[in-house]
């Protein structure tokens, strides 16, 4: 049997593939769908989503055992998810 390779001192082509960021959205939708624990969003993607901020408020509270308290707000209001 005999093989012929005629890439032998040249080198490889180099196909083009144009612009990649539908296939890079694709496959993070994939990701997301295959493992549902894993988000798969980038720092950036989940700010433009929420932009969730906790504060500890400066006063403790309790007579007994003393806690403190957060104050949570988030860029979203509760009639924009309905």
């Amino acid at each position: 049997m005999v093989y012929y390779c005629f890439y032998v001192f040249t080198e490889l082509p180099k196909p083009a593939l144009g612009d990649l960021s539908d296939l890079r959205s694709a496959s993070a939708r994939i990701r997301r769908e295959k493992t549902p624990n894993v988000l798969g969003f980038t720092l950036q993607e989940l700010e433009d989503l929420d932009f969730v901020k906790v504060e500890l408020l400066p006063e403790k509270k309790g007579l007994i055992l003393k806690h403190v308290e957060y104050e949570v707000t988030s860029k979203v209001s509760i009639a924009d998810n309905c």
